[in-house]
């Protein structure tokens, strides 16, 4: 089976260099994390899709893992202390593990 490209690809991919569908990892992002904005969920995309090519594979793949098992911390304004910011974790594993109990 051949790969499509595309926003309605096969992996939600734009091409064969693209190593992670960024436009499917964002959605799932915002679909776990509804609560956080916007800005939260780029700056987690962000991170998780970092180039990491100077890296050892194994380096890499811990730092990945590490990033899933225990959240990409991100920052996130505060409305009621005005422009100061505070940081959030999203874990994207605690999440689903979460919903997966409630669904049970």
């Amino acid at each position: 089976m051949e790969e499509v490209f595309g926003p309605k690809g096969t992996l939600k991919r734009e091409t064969k260099a693209e190593v992670v569908g960024t436009s499917g990892l964002r959605e799932a992002l915002e679909r776990l994390n509804s609560g956080l904005p916007i800005e939260a969920i780029s700056q987690a995309a962000d991170e998780l899709t970092r180039d990491r090519s100077a890296m050892s594979l194994a380096a890499a793949n811990r730092e990945i893992w590490e990033l899933v098992r225990d959240g990409v911390k991100v920052s996130v304004p505060e409305p009621e202390r005005g422009a100061q910011k505070m940081e959030r974790v999203m874990r994207p594993i605690e999440t689903i593990l979460l919903r997966r109990s409630k669904m049970a």
